[in-house]
């Protein structure tokens, strides 16, 4: 009836104790291929896991056992505030303009890794976050715009090193929910312009989930042929890229490979609906180069006992010999890693507050954003050293017998906990930059982001998420001299954020706070009003002298110079109109999550889509204005 491999798994259950699943099976004759698919299932599971089934029940039981026992996993350690020589500020103009071309002497030599397994339920979007909208000005999707980005880093690196074939490398972890509908859109849309041979796609599997401390797997509550798993966490992807030689292949590429690729030196990890990420990224990246960090989360300021993780640096009270923390493969004496906000309270002891930065009321210990540059070639050594296998950790809710659980469990992971790897040689450190140029995430419905704003935290959602992008470019205008009008508050059905114009550069446009300035020589000579959109995209355009009361969209591919020079726009521009919550239904998601839609009464739409030198001025502007095509991005 079954293959010598299902026979196998099947064998391995009943070895496992996991006896309990084939109860309810009938004689051999009825639903033989059900029999065949539950045990096909178990064998994916067997394939997915690091070490296998048998492997996984091991765990479970060990870290189930501590979980009775209330064992703290941080037991033994104290807390203190990382050291100077792994933290570093980025705050100031000056940091930037030390940190961000250091950062992209680094660019040609760095690869990204997005996990996305999350579809955008949370929202109150169907479909796959990667998928929505980072502004509704462009329609320019998450997925598109880190595509852009990477194209962007690639273009520039291209010239530095004088090769016009190389590409840097892009992967995308999917979960069983996003993998077809992520494929799907990135076939769609040609890969937003990446290669087959950049782009990398594969897929985390799910775990088994367990009923109580035997680590007893359980069966889906509707088919009997079938076990019910989960989601084994975002930490799977170390796992992953060890598992299917992807570092391997990235930091030593061989064959064809060779004339595109240089030899990967920094991997850059983060998640999927954060407009402003890369901001941070390149300046980021000048920092590891620059202090020799294995491992550099990027952070921002965090509140006084906000629910989230921090960055610590974690000491044994009473130190370990090497020899027994190799042998019993325990934490290092010291490491600086983060620490779930819940263990913090735990490790700082009962009623004691986090210490503050003098003047503020900004905790020492940084918030964790997830987002992780690592130092490619050690991060392979150690996944070979580790065999992929990162620490995991169960949250069982238990039953009065302590011995059940009240709804099923499993074993999860964090992309951040990586540090547990390593020993206590390894630089492990933080950069820390304000939100407005790092953090922006799209994680929450309306109804929640108004809660937590009301808190005092980030809200959280597709509203902030947008605006804040419009805020960064209308920062980089001023900074560069460009006279935007001041800011004003608008409340979006009860998230309230400060505004003026809506400004998108796109990354082509510039990577990095100097070149963008470089592109405004403008200066005071730019002036636009606080209810203007501007939309620029393009790699080789000017702002010399503007001035701009309404909508402008200037569009112009590689080879196109465009200064713009003596250009004074006025129309009815665009604008965003707040809806109420009873129109909801009657427009798009991307629209309702945000509780408003953008009205386009009245645009400039200049395209360029030739090389040659421009001058876009009041005396050509109507030569090279065209018929707007939405969305505001060349076709």
């Amino acid at each position: 009836m079954f293959s010598a491999e299902l026979r196998a798994v099947g064998e391995t259950l009943l070895e496992l104790d996991q006896a309990h699943l084939f109860a309810g099976w009938p004689a051999p004759g009825t639903d033989d291929e059900q029999k065949r698919r539950f045990l096909k299932q178990v064998s994916e599971v067997e394939s997915a896991y690091l070490g296998g089934v048998r492997t996984y029940v091991q765990r479970a039981k060990g870290l189930l056992k501590s979980a009775a026992e209330g064992a703290n996993p941080y037991e033994g350690f104290r807390v203190e505030t990382p050291g100077q020589d792994v933290a570093v500020r980025v705050d100031s103009q000056a940091d930037f303009a030390k940190y961000e071309p250091l950062g992209m002497q680094q660019a040609a030599r760095t690869a990204f890794v997005i996990v996305a397994g999350g579809l955008g339920e949370r929202l109150g979007y169907k479909g796959i976050k990667l998928a929505l909208p980072s502004d509704i000005s462009t329609e320019v999707s998450f997925i598109e715009l880190y595509a852009r980005w990477i194209l962007a880093l690639q273009a520039r690196a291209r010239e530095s090193e004088k090769n016009p074939q190389l590409e840097l490398q892009f992967a995308i972890m999917t979960s069983d929910d996003t993998d077809a509908l992520t494929r799907e859109l990135l076939q769609k849309n040609n890969n937003f312009g990446l290669t087959n041979s950049q782009l990398t796609v594969f897929k985390q599997g799910k775990v088994p989930s367990m009923v109580d401390n035997a680590a007893h797997f359980v069966l889906d509550e509707k088919d009997k042929y079938a076990l019910d798993t989960k989601p084994h966490g975002h930490g799977d992807v170390h796992s992953l890229l060890y598992g299917q030689g992807i570092v391997d292949r990235w930091v030593k590429p061989s064959g064809d490979a060779g004339a595109s690729r240089l030899p990967v030196e920094w991997m850059v990890f983060f998640q999927d609906t954060n407009g402003l990420v890369f901001h941070s990224i390149v300046p980021a990246l000048g920092v590891s180069a620059e202090r020799k960090l294995h491992m550099n989360s990027i952070t921002v300021p965090r509140a006084q006992g906000d629910a989230v993780g921090a960055i610590c640096t974690l000491i044994r009270d009473k130190p370990l010999d090497d020899a027994q923390i190799a042998k019993e493969d325990l934490l290092p004496n010291k490491l600086t890693i983060n620490v779930e906000y819940n263990q913090l309270e735990g490790l700082m002891g009962k009623g004691a507050k986090e210490p503050v930065v003098e003047g503020t009321n900004y905790s020492v210990f940084p918030g964790n954003i997830n987002v992780l540059v690592l130092h490619a070639p050690a991060y392979l050594q150690v996944l070979h050293d580790k065999k992929g296998a990162i620490s995991e950790f169960v949250n069982p809710k238990y039953l009065p017998d302590k011995q059940s659980f009240k709804k099923p469990t499993r074993l999860e992971c964090m992309m951040q906990d990586y540090p547990k790897l390593l020993d206590k040689s390894t630089l492990v450190g933080f950069t820390q930059f304000d939100r407005s140029c790092s953090f922006s995430a799209v994680k929450n419905a309306l109804s929640d982001g108004v809660d937590k704003q009301k808190s005092g935290n980030a809200p959280e959602v597709a509203a902030t998420g947008e605006q804040d992008m419009y805020a960064y470019a209308v920062h980089a205008l001023r900074s560069a001299g460009a006279q935007v009008q001041q800011d004003q508050e608008v409340d979006y059905r009860g998230i309230k954020v400060k505004t003026s114009a809506h400004v998108i550069f796109s990354p082509a446009f510039g990577v990095t706070s100097q070149e963008i300035a470089a592109k405004l020589p403008g200066k005071e000579k730019i002036q636009i009003t606080s209810r203007s959109t501007l939309v620029v995209d393009g790699s080789n355009i000017e702002l010399r002298e503007l001035q701009l009361d309404g909508a402008l969209v200037i569009l112009a591919v590689p080879g196109a110079r465009v200064r713009v020079e003596g250009l004074s726009m006025r129309n009815k521009a665009w604008s965003f109109a707040v809806l109420r919550p009873e129109e909801d239904a009657g427009v798009e998601q991307k629209y309702a999550i945000r509780g408003y839609t953008l009205k386009r009464e009245e645009q400039a739409y200049y395209v360029f889509d030739k090389e040659g030198e421009y001058v876009l001025s009041d005396a050509t502007a109507k030569q090279y204005e065209r018929e707007y095509k939405h969305p505001a991005r060349l076709q």
